[in-house]
């Protein structure tokens, strides 16, 4: 690639304001939607559950799995960025019926992210203030009063919203690699500096290894939020590959720092009480922090609302793109005057997140509202990455034939499906309890119900569903192809 640069955007239009952001911003965007906080907090005691002492070598496997899969996403922003991320890349490689699918099963990933994270941490704010004052404020409370934060902060402006989640993410990065230090200061004293390395430490010997690092390439997905910022962004085929590698590497550096850390402070002989623990984390904060542990709770909070942030930055981009060809109502194509964002999408992304959020924490408990939406998401994304691998192979085949090559553009995207096959088979097998058994079924019935929208959509409107084979190319057609 040379190092051909575009000039800056800029857009006196109507439309999404162009060549805004820059690499830090997207980069952020990127780091904050995976939320390295609750990663660490919320998902560590899951995998030592089966890694053991030895969960930061799952973690560092996880993060080489990842880096397979994000070899497509940064391939298909290197030749054609493009704002309907996944649904862009996979109907130009495998048309336009595969990327209507792709683009209904990002419906049940991004847009559920917010409800899941906020719900949740609406959880644990009632059960903080309660334990610490004895006041009972009810957990929607809190997660709307986030949702109503993400929504000024969207809807001021992408480069409002991603400098506000560049601060939070970083701010909830530096408590972790602080609380992380203190721990390695101060650790239990079973701990040895080799045991987290120690493959032998797993609690289920090698495949408690490969479970864990399943359920780490769940907690490092996120990565590929900063492709619908094509338009928005300065020289998109040279950033955007930066900031989706760039994410994961930084992340993954702090999981297995953290997590190391985390294998210190609590002790190799105990370690099996430490996914058993409600709060481990915080355990630990208190012991080495006393009452600064208060901290851990504020990085959950930055984490929580950084990636409200970024799962709204990302999917109501998709959601204004689509409206443009007339797949999706017109009236997402609405953008803001004065602050170049798209309203009505943004309205609707709030609108959504705050019915699921109070829907689904009433029905299954807001204790339960991370993983019974997290379970959905999971399953989304398997489709998602598998699709757009296929497709990337399909695409630089036809398209781009003088660039394809068999390692970048074959074996990898094929070992990072395959990789990813297991997540689903361990999220089901053997089969949870209710709700979250009810997940497969959710999911198959809105891929039927996506199947079934898109056959009207032909029947009816063959002009909106012809429409989708120029999809984003008219409202990305800055962006030059040839130019790499």
């Amino acid at each position: 690639m040379t190092d051909a640069v575009q000039k800056p955007l800029t857009d006196a239009g109507p439309g999404l304001v162009k060549g805004k952001l820059g690499l830090g911003d997207v980069l952020f965007q990127g780091v904050t939607h995976i939320g390295p906080a609750v990663s660490v907090v919320f998902t560590l005691p899951f995998i030592v559950s089966y890694a053991g002492a030895a969960a930061p070598v799952a973690v560092i496997g996880a993060v080489i799995v990842m880096l397979f899969v994000a070899n497509t996403v940064s391939e298909f922003t290197r030749y054609m960025p493009s704002t309907g991320g996944y649904y862009s890349f996979v109907r130009r490689g495998l048309g336009p019926r595969w990327g209507f699918l792709t683009g209904w099963s990002y419906f049940a990933y991004d847009p559920l992210g917010p409800a899941a994270v906020l719900g949740f941490m609406g959880f644990l704010a009632e059960n903080v203030l309660k334990t610490g004052t004895g006041v009972d404020i009810p957990w929607w409370v809190f997660a709307l009063a986030g949702l109503l934060v993400t929504w000024v902060l969207i809807y001021r402006g992408i480069a409002i919203s991603t400098k506000a989640a560049l601060v939070l993410g970083t701010l909830e990065v530096l408590i972790m690699v602080a609380l992380s230090i203190s721990l390695l200061v101060s650790p239990a004293h079973s701990y040895h500096w080799t045991a987290p390395f120690n493959i032998s430490n797993s609690l289920q010997g090698i495949h408690g290894i490969l479970y864990g690092i399943v359920f780490s390439i769940l907690a490092l997905s996120g990565f590929e939020s900063v492709a619908p910022l094509a338009r928005e962004t300065r020289d998109p085929k040279r950033l955007l590959p930066r900031a989706i590698f760039g994410s994961i590497i930084l992340v993954g550096i702090l999981f297995v720092f953290a997590g190391y850390a985390g294998v210190a402070g609590w002790g190799v002989d105990q370690i099996k009480t430490f996914p058993t623990n409600a709060n481990p984390f915080y355990e630990m904060a208190k012991r080495v922090w006393g009452l600064g542990w208060i901290f851990v709770f504020i990085a959950i909070i930055n984490s929580v609302l950084a990636i409200a942030i970024a799962s709204s930055n990302a999917v109501t981009r998709v959601w204004h793109g689509m409206g443009s060809v007339g797949v999706l109502p017109k009236e997402l194509t609405k953008i803001q005057p004065r602050f170049r964002t798209p309203s009505n999408a943004i309205h609707l992304q709030i609108g959504i997140s705050a019915a699921l959020t109070v829907a689904v924490g009433l029905w299954v408990g807001a204790a339960d509202i991370y993983g019974f939406l997290g379970d959905i998401i999971t399953v989304a994304i398997v489709i998602m990455y598998g699709l757009a691998n296929v497709s990337l192979f399909v695409y630089m085949r036809r398209e781009q034939a003088e660039h394809f090559t068999w390692w970048r553009h074959g074996i990898v995207p094929l070992v990072g499906t395959l990789l990813l096959l297991p997540v689903v088979w361990v999220t089901f097998v053997p089969l949870p309890a209710y709700p979250f058994v009810l997940v497969p079924y959710i999911v198959v019935a809105w891929m039927i119900l996506g199947a079934g929208v898109m056959w009207w959509i032909e029947k009816r409107h063959s002009a909106n569903m012809m429409a989708m084979t120029q999809a984003f190319e008219t409202m990305d057609a800055d962006f030059d192809p040839t130019v790499l």
